[in-house]
């Protein structure tokens, strides 16, 4: 007789769940939008976005939750993930103006105005507190989750109480029969709008306070494990902030896919980090991110002062040989600007493998001078421990015998 435990219940549920979720969004996406082009790739991607979002969101929580149980990241996740299936079940309940106002639409109008708050910004805004182990750094810190919470509740019960009650579009709008609070509740500079303000304000410097804290007190692994998730987020900022500079072409779907992709970063960052798989290619993957932004940059500049800068000022246009003069010149410069680059984002952010780099060179040129067994055996063993830090070493040399001569 079989014996199922109940770590394997638990994980047969989450999973399900994840499935669920996954069957449902896309369905629902479908039923309301398609999956078919419009007029341009924005619209695509848009559709794409709607159901890979809770997907991925949902897919990470499941496999955080079965990797680490207990830890309350994943429940994050997972909440995410479910608030992007109430977003696709919403946008199709609000679509279109209802003759009789039902209990669900009621829902649904104040999930479309909020879910974005509640369901995606105030969690993420949560996690530095609880990354990576689910717990706060110390009791002190408890009320960022009071915090949330107080915020979360704030604006649904705004929302729930105005006049008003439509899509956050503004296409159509009801009378809310009990609708207590001043159409203006939420405006800015009243106090409904100055507390939510207030709560994302706090958390967002109380997680970078929490982050820097747990970031010196802790051990190398969770030292990386942080460097994954600041990581994903700086990047997310980048791209936000690139984002709204761009507001103006909003329509161009590279824009909504550079952003898309890096909210979609966070959650990866996260299970890679809680789950410890290859943990420690950060330092690769931060070293070769800032090194080839830097040879981009180098390298674009380059190529405007010679094909741009340079021919107006010179002879007032841009003739074709200096852009083909200065393509050629970047070609040239390509490899040895990456080598030089490369080389000195190594040693900022790279530290673990320029130190093992210097180490077996410096190994290299001292065997070619040193002929004692024991010495080299000696030098070997120091250059091993230097730079792979085992927790035992041995060497077997085999002696040659006198007597074969």
């Amino acid at each position: 007789m079989t014996v199922v435990s109940t770590v394997e219940v638990r994980s047969a549920l989450i999973w399900t769940w994840a499935g669920i979720v996954s069957v449902a969004t896309v369905v629902l996406v479908t039923l309301g939008a398609g999956l078919a082009p419009g007029p341009g790739p924005t619209s695509a991607l848009d559709a794409a976005m709607r159901v890979g979002f809770p997907m991925a969101f949902t897919a990470l929580g499941a496999l955080v939750a079965a990797r680490a149980p207990g830890n309350r990241i994943a429940w994050i996740l997972l909440l995410v993930g479910l608030s992007g299936l109430i977003d696709a079940w919403t946008a199709l309940q609000v679509s279109e103006r209802p003759d009789v106002v039902s209990v669900a639409d009621v829902i649904a109008l104040i999930w479309s105005n909020t879910g974005f708050f509640v369901g995606l910004l105030i969690p993420l805004f949560l996690l530095p507190f609880l990354f990576p182990d689910g717990r706060f750094l110390t009791a002190r810190w408890r009320w960022a989750g009071w915090v949330a919470a107080a915020g979360s509740i704030e604006i649904l019960v705004v929302q729930g109480l105005s006049p008003t009650l439509g899509p956050d579009t503004g296409v159509w709008a009801v009378p809310n029969p009990i609708g207590v609070l001043p159409a203006s509740a939420m405006n800015d500079g009243r106090p409904a709008a100055a507390v939510f303000g207030f709560v994302l304000f706090a958390l967002m410097i109380g997680g970078v306070v929490s982050t820097v804290a747990r970031y010196r007190r802790s051990s190398e692994t969770i030292r990386t494990q942080i460097k994954w998730i600041v990581s994903s987020l700086v990047v997310l900022v980048v791209a936000t902030a690139a984002h709204l500079l761009l507001d103006r072409y909003r329509g161009a779907w590279w824009n909504s896919l550079m952003f898309n992709g890096a909210l979609l970063l966070v959650p990866l960052a996260i299970a890679v980090a809680v789950t410890r798989y290859r943990l420690f290619d950060i330092d690769r993957i931060v070293s070769r991110t800032v090194g080839y932004a830097v040879v981009v940059m180098t390298l674009g500049l380059v190529y405007v002062v010679g094909a741009v800068w340079l021919p107006t000022r010179v002879v007032g246009t841009r003739p074709r040989v200096f852009v083909a003069g200065s393509t050629l010149v970047v070609v040239a410069l390509f490899n040895t600007v990456r080598q030089h680059v490369m080389s000195w984002v190594d040693r900022r952010f790279y530290r673990s493998r320029y130190d093992a780099q210097r180490v077996a060179a410096g190994f290299v040129d001292r065997l070619q001078d040193e002929l004692d067994v024991d010495d080299l055996t000696d030098d070997w063993v120091s250059v091993v421990i230097e730079t792979m830090h085992p927790v035992t070493i041995g060497v077997w040399v085999p002696l040659r015998d006198d007597a074969d001569g």
